[in-house]
């Protein structure tokens, strides 16, 4: 995934570009792969390969909501980082799922399929 596959809006935004890091906060969206992102504070990671800018990983610190409904899912987790080089959400800290009548309790979660929407959780 490069940065032209990434969108992002927020209210505030401040870039270290010695680090290549990316602070979003205010209301933050965000659009990548299949999934939209909604929350208060993000932080995108990149580093340089030659002269191209590529993205290495996306942290969402607060609370989230997550929603796949063609799985029938949902999760809800204290924090999340999502890792583009396997295309995998990392949800951590007290992490509720539920698929279909089933609920699953955990502290560290790897999900490897699609999510459609994540939202910070009410």
């Amino acid at each position: 995934m490069t940065l032209e596959d990434i969108v992002i809006e927020s209210d505030d935004l401040v870039v270290n570009k010695a680090s290549g890091v990316a602070n979003f906060s205010g209301k933050v969206i965000v659009w990548f792969d299949e999934a939209v992102l909604k929350t208060t504070g993000l932080q995108i990671m990149v580093r340089d390969i030659g002269k191209k800018r590529t993205l290495e990983k996306i942290v969402i610190p607060h609370k989230l909501t997550a929603m796949n409904s063609k799985e029938n899912e949902v999760i809800i987790a204290d924090g999340a980082e999502y890792i583009v080089s396997e295309k995998m959400l990392r949800f951590q800290g007290n992490i509720y799922m539920q698929k279909d009548q089933h609920l699953v309790k955990c502290d560290e979660l790897m999900y490897l399929t699609k999510i459609q929407k994540i939202g910070a959780a009410d």
